[in-house]
């Protein structure tokens, strides 16, 4: 779908709800408004074009008692949509692993990606990380979550919730282990909606018994999920990279877990040393790489709040606020 076309269907949709005339239409109006004129183009593919817009504050999450929130950040009116937390936190096998670890996978920041899909409805990325602050593990870990969101009537269904953990990082015997996930979003389809892409990279230890050997570097092929009545579905077939894709921007953090012990095993941001050269570069890597090359030291712990791309919080303060 080009810009234009999607600029298009915006209007016509804007003009669909104004006919309404009903006030939790106004704030649907708002919603949809704002995502269009406030959003930023999102970083692209090689030969791509700026035509995906994806928000990073029009949505907020937040917990009370218990019980997670989403909050509309509109200029009409703060409204609030309960989130059921079995869509945020493991269950079954997955619930089993994470008990004794110290950190938690499921501490979510506040912060939400959102960008339309082309149906009406806005897709929604919440994202949670914790970390170790003592110890030799170094452990960390975290979760992404995708929902979908109507501005219509304002409900909240699944989109996407079992990815499992999609990035950590640990240390045991002497050796590092890292794992991130990167989201992209195109039209992989041609059906009009956004799918989802998922890249993988991991720092692997050595298999073999005989340690020290040295860990090595894998980043996996993308995975297209494609956008369905119920939600994103991983794809029978591959759909290649294609020429549009977006990258989703990191979510309270200034750098992945495979970054940190990327820096600690070659002492550089740059993939093109990490043993295997990655085919896919995302932004935020790019720009470690600009800084190593003019001398800039990077935060350590790759989370936190952010201005202009650096730390805001000082380095005992990094973590995601608690809600």
């Amino acid at each position: 779908m080009t810009p234009a076309m999607g600029h298009r269907r915006s209007c016509c949709l804007l003009r669909a709800l104004m006919t309404a005339q009903r006030p939790a239409t106004l704030i649907a109006i708002t919603v949809l408004a704002q995502l269009w004129a406030t959003a930023t183009p999102a970083q692209t593919g090689a030969r791509g074009k700026a035509a995906v817009r994806i928000s990073t504050d029009q949505f907020s999450l937040h917990s009370e008692n218990g019980q997670y929130f989403l909050s509309l950040n509109s200029s009409i009116k703060s409204q609030t949509v309960p989130v059921r937390n079995e869509w945020l936190k493991p269950s079954g096998a997955q619930e089993e692993q994470d008990e004794g670890i110290p950190f938690s996978t499921t501490l979510y920041s506040s912060r939400v990606n959102s960008f339309p899909i082309g149906n009406g409805e806005i897709g929604l990325q919440l994202s949670s990380f914790d970390m170790m602050t003592e110890g030799s593990m170094m452990g960390a870990g975290g979760r992404d979550v995708f929902l979908v969101f109507n501005p219509s009537d304002h409900s909240l269904h699944p989109g996407l919730i079992d990815l499992g953990v999609t990035k950590e990082r640990s240390r045991g015997g002497g050796c590092f282990s890292a794992l991130m996930t990167h989201f992209l979003i195109a039209d992989a389809d041609h059906d009009g909606n956004l799918d989802i892409g998922v890249v993988q990279e991991e720092i692997k230890c050595p298999e073999q018994e005989d340690w020290p050997n040295d860990p090595s570097y894998v980043q996996h092929v993308l995975h297209w999920y494609l956008f369905g009545p119920q939600g994103w579905k991983k794809e029978e077939e591959e759909h290649g990279w294609g020429d549009d894709y977006a990258e989703l921007p990191l979510i309270d953090m200034y750098l992945s877990p495979v970054d940190f012990v990327a820096a600690i095993l070659w002492r550089t941001h740059d993939p093109s040393k990490w043993m295997t050269p990655p085919f896919f570069t995302p932004a935020y890597r790019k720009r470690l790489i600009q800084q190593d090359k003019r001398g800039i030291p990077a935060n350590r712990s790759g989370n936190g709040k952010y201005k202009s791309g650096r730390p805001a919080d000082p380095p005992d303060a990094t973590r995601n606020q608690r809600q």
